[in-house]
């Protein structure tokens, strides 16, 4: 169906794999961009928008490959054993 195929898109899906390090890294790519670039936040152009968005999303990629992933490999690693004996009962 359409949604199905949507909801397949491999660009949607990555996106929401790094969702919340778009959501913590994004106000400090808006803090520093204004402080450096901007004088008044309320006056961003499309561009200025345009860099926040693509900035953020490359953080945000870095934090998923440099964090996310090595942080979720050494939990499941330490804990295996454990989950292997809950899911077993």
């Amino acid at each position: 169906t359409f949604l199905h195929t949507i909801l397949e898109n491999k660009a949607l899906v990555y996106l929401g794999d790094i969702s919340s390090s778009l959501y913590l890294n994004h106000i400090f790519v808006i803090t520093i961009y204004t402080m450096l670039f901007l004088e008044d936040a309320g006056y961003a152009t499309l561009l200025d928008l345009g860099i926040i968005v693509g900035v953020s999303l490359v953080f945000a990629h870095l934090t998923y490959q440099w964090v996310e992933l090595p942080m979720r490999r050494y939990i499941v690693k330490k804990y295996e054993s454990r989950l292997h004996r809950v899911t077993q009962r």
